[in-house]
């Protein structure tokens, strides 16, 4: 079934999830349109650069795992003490191959191996730490099974009780999950993290538990930009509060088993590093990036015009965010709003960032009709997007944030005439963050509740 039916896909004004179909039939062919398309980009980049190859190598010359040797590498050294590997290149290389159990004559030719760095912030040693325990595989797949589990958890808890089922379909099949196990990435627990302080703050009324686990997303702080202003613009003080403070815990605990060593070659050595590959935008890992600094890098602009209009843009999706988080009617559209807007004001990042994005989409399309088309068709482009940015970075087309983007504005532009409907319609407004003190309750607090009958 072509997603066009997906027009039909209406479900009955007021009604339950008891009493809504769970899969309606343009549901249906949305997801089973998509998911094909999906699933065979997934298996074709799986095949063109993750696959296999003489064991522990896959055909590209990564260990299998590819980004989590550094996970498990990084670990190992925070366990020792041996911090100052880290940022020494050739010393990091060593450890990678001999902790590894290969000797530098074994695998694939010296000249042809590929090079490992550590390019995350400290903090980051202090949550990874057991993966030292176990031996590499073990670990791969104890990280993987972990984070996957607290994904699933968190995106099961902000989808509606009657369509948990339809969402973890679709995160199972999802071409952002295959990516996360070929890469070997953190994308589940970023994702994790973000969208569980969005559920506890809208649906659970727990400010501080929401603020703990931002605060925990300081080890990857260009995700946390967008949230963080929608949290300023909500006033949401206690959240704020208690991010800060589990941010700053974080870090002092990096500082109290690790010493001032590994910020100092953080912001000494990793930095600069990571700005080099930024202005020479060269190697693989520049065809899984996805921003609209990369996008542009990839068609020529050059390293500071591109920064530029990136800073332009982030700017104005800031500000737009801002605005707009007080239009927000339901949980699944502000998850869906933090989850476009991260991309967009971020110069720096990845194909594997984008299990937050699946979640949102998942959650939207599962929790509302979606009558236009257009729509419909921009969010599965979404949910193709981790397999297809490859081929469109090797086409040197990369677009892909245009639908991002695209999402994005249709969104905007929905909240805004939906809040304009209601306010002509002298209808209260709900509480801009949507939260439920109790099973089928608003709270008083900040806006009247609902009128009786208002979905």
């Amino acid at each position: 079934m072509s997603p066009a039916a997906a027009d039909t896909a209406t479900a009955p004004t007021g009604s339950s999830p008891a009493t809504t179909p769970c899969l309606p039939a343009g549901l249906a062919g949305f997801i089973g349109f998509y998911g094909a398309i999906g699933a065979g980009l997934s298996a074709l980049v799986w095949w063109l650069f993750y696959r296999p190859g003489p064991a522990p190598f896959d055909t590209v010359g990564y260990v299998v795992g590819r980004d989590f040797v550094n996970y498990w590498i990084g670990a190992q050294l925070f366990r020792d003490g041996d911090t100052a590997a880290l940022f020494d290149f050739a010393r990091y290389q060593n450890e990678v191959w001999s902790r590894l159990g290969l000797s530098l004559g074994g695998g694939p030719p010296l000249e042809n191996r590929i090079l490992y760095i550590w390019s995350y912030p400290p903090n980051l040693g202090v949550l990874i730490r057991p993966l030292a325990w176990l031996d590499y595989f073990p670990a791969l797949i104890a990280w993987l099974a972990v984070t996957f589990a607290f994904y699933l958890a968190a995106s099961l808890a902000a989808a509606d009780g009657g369509k948990r089922r339809l969402v973890l379909l679709i995160l199972l099949i999802a071409p952002s999950s295959h990516a996360q196990i070929y890469t070997g990435q953190n994308g589940f627990l970023t994702a994790a993290l973000l969208i569980g302080a969005l559920v506890l703050a809208d649906r659970h009324d727990r400010p501080g538990l929401a603020g703990i686990l931002l605060g925990l997303l300081t080890f990857k702080p260009q995700l946390g930009l967008f949230v963080a202003v929608i949290m300023l613009a909500e006033r949401r003080w206690i959240t704020i509060a208690a991010a800060v403070a589990s941010g700053l815990a974080l870090a002092g605990l990096s500082l109290a088993l690790d010493g001032l060593g590994p910020w100092d070659g953080y912001l000494g050595v990793t930095m600069p590093h990571l700005r080099k590959i930024m202005v020479e935008f060269s190697g693989f890992q520049t065809s899984m990036m996805l921003s609209v600094f990369a996008s542009l890098r990839v068609i020529g602009l050059s390293y500071d015009a591109a920064l530029a209009v990136q800073v332009v843009i982030s700017l104005a999706v800031l500000a737009s965010g801002a605005v707009a988080t007080r239009w927000v009617r339901t949980p699944a559209d502000r998850l869906l709003l933090v989850a476009l807007g991260s991309f967009l004001v971020t110069p720096y990042a990845f194909n594997y960032d984008l299990p937050l994005l699946t979640t949102a989409l998942a959650v939207a399309i599962t929790t509302r009709s979606l009558p236009q088309r257009a729509e419909l068709h921009v969010l599965g482009m979404l949910f193709v997007l981790p397999a297809l940015i490859y081929f469109l970075q090797i086409a040197l087309t990369d677009l892909g944030i245009v639908p991002v983007a695209l999402a994005y504005a249709m969104l905007v532009g929905r909240l805004r005439s939906d809040s304009m409907a209601v306010s002509a319609a002298g209808a209260p407004d709900r509480p801009s963050m949507v939260v439920a003190t109790r099973p089928g309750r608003w709270p008083s607090r900040r806006r009247p509740a609902p009128a009786p009958g208002e979905t």
